[in-house]
């Protein structure tokens, strides 16, 4: 599980890296916070967990999802910032 979310954070970071645009952004975001973002799936998947596993999972996530939500902020403010440049 902990391969899994290494991946996850790879792969969301790339994306929030790779979107030009504040729409794109905004797809991204869901794509990585929703409902059914694979980081939800994880979660949804905890309650089968040890509670030592849960623990050391639960922190990963929680800082995954954190990582994710600064590199989102950050993100949209470049692109809000380059949007403005261009009027």
């Amino acid at each position: 599980m902990k391969e899994k979310l290494e991946q996850i954070k790879k792969n969301g970071l790339k994306s929030i890296e790779e979107a030009k645009t504040i729409e794109e952004l905004a797809e991204v975001r869901k794509d990585l916070t929703g409902k059914k973002s694979e980081l939800a799936e994880v979660m949804k998947t905890m309650g089968s967990l040890t509670p030592e596993e849960r623990k050391e999972i639960g922190m990963i996530t929680t800082d995954i999802k954190n990582t994710f939500s600064t590199k989102l902020d950050e993100k949209q403010e470049k692109l809000t910032e380059q949007a403005e440049e261009l009027k």
